[in-house]
């Protein structure tokens, strides 16, 4: 049997042995007919048509002939295409009208990928080298050679760019870590940080201090609003800074005022500095001094010790310098 595929023009033509025929009747078997030597005829369903033709000479002469013609359905495809990001695979399915999920045999495939990288295989999958829009093709021929076509869109969406910047810094400061991500085309943000002890952070710029000295590694995850992410960490070292300690108690203007730093600081660290700044306008230096007041009163004594990082811890005390009583010894003769 001959055979088409639908919607595809079938020719009929009559050759005619001789030249006594005069007209050709065409009846397609499908209700519809037609005269001439060569019809071009298309088929309003597939099926199986039973095609007769009936050759006409002048003088009433006839002679009849009969073909079957099969018209085959043509494939019915669409595409559903993955949206990924860049740096993932890309997946492409295609969806077969009245297949029920499944990909009947005997067909082939030729996909395009927008790219310049093409598949035959069924359900293919491709990785972009750049993020973008691409226009993916599909053709899907059968095993009777009809075919269908359909057309996607591949979104490849691009990265965040997870960047920050961390400094050293001294205990019980402030951590000063900066957040400095881009995120193209995408308004809906979120971050995840890992301090590195243990806690979390989901601020843009985090604010945390660190309880402990040491080294921590800092990571943060970038995520866009198509569900893109990317990912830094760098390290933060938190240095020790010193416990600044001392006493002092009141004295008598006659007396020295007696200094000693009892300041401490985590090995292996050490204490550079030391300076001591009174409420009188002077200023001492070193872990241990003394001092001599010229004039009583209450006074304020501050306590500075930096260490080679130049971390630095500070306290403060008060006290008295009491006036030394005068004495006046007064003789007289009997």
């Amino acid at each position: 049997a001959d055979s088409a595929c639908f919607g595809t023009a079938t020719n009929f033509s009559l050759t005619p042995l001789d030249a006594g025929f005069s007209d050709a009747l065409w009846d397609f078997g499908d209700g519809n007919t037609a005269n001439g030597f060569s019809q071009a005829y298309t088929y309003d369903s597939a099926g199986t048509y039973q095609v007769e033709m009936v050759a006409v000479s002048p003088v009433g002469c006839n002679d009849t002939i009969n073909r079957e013609i099969i018209v085959f359905e043509n494939p019915d495809v669409e595409v559903l295409i993955d949206s990924v990001c860049f740096g993932e695979t890309t997946a492409f399915f295609p969806v077969l009208t009245g297949a029920n999920g499944s990909i009947p045999p005997g067909l082939e495939w030729q996909w395009d990928f927008g790219d310049g990288n093409t598949s035959t295989e069924a359900i293919p999958a491709h990785l972009y080298e750049q993020a973008g829009s691409y226009q993916v093709s599909l053709e899907v021929f059968s095993s009777e050679a009809c075919k269908d076509s359909a057309v996607g869109i591949a979104e490849v969406n691009a990265l965040p760019q997870a960047a920050i910047n961390v400094e050293d810094h001294c205990r019980g400061d402030e951590a000063p870590i900066q957040n400095l991500s881009t995120v193209p085309g995408s308004s809906t943000i979120s971050y995840l940080w890992e301090m590195g002890d243990g806690s979390t952070r989901t601020t843009q710029n985090p604010d945390y201090t660190y309880g402990s000295t040491g080294a921590y590694q800092v990571f943060l995850f970038v995520t866009d609003g198509n569900n893109c992410t990317d990912s830094i960490s760098s390290q933060i070292q938190v240095l020790s800074s010193p416990v600044t300690d001392f006493v002092v108690d009141d004295i008598c203007q006659s007396e020295d005022l007696v200094l000693s730093s009892n300041s401490t600081v985590d090995a292996p660290s050490t204490i550079t500095s030391t300076r001591w700044i009174i409420s009188d306008g002077n200023e001492l230096s070193g872990p241990q001094n003394s001092y001599a007041f010229n004039e009583p009163g209450n006074f304020e004594i501050q306590l500075i010790a930096t260490t080679e990082t130049q971390c630095a811890d500070t306290t403060i005390r008060t006290f008295s310098v009491f006036p030394t009583p005068e004495v006046a010894l007064d003789l007289t003769s009997a």
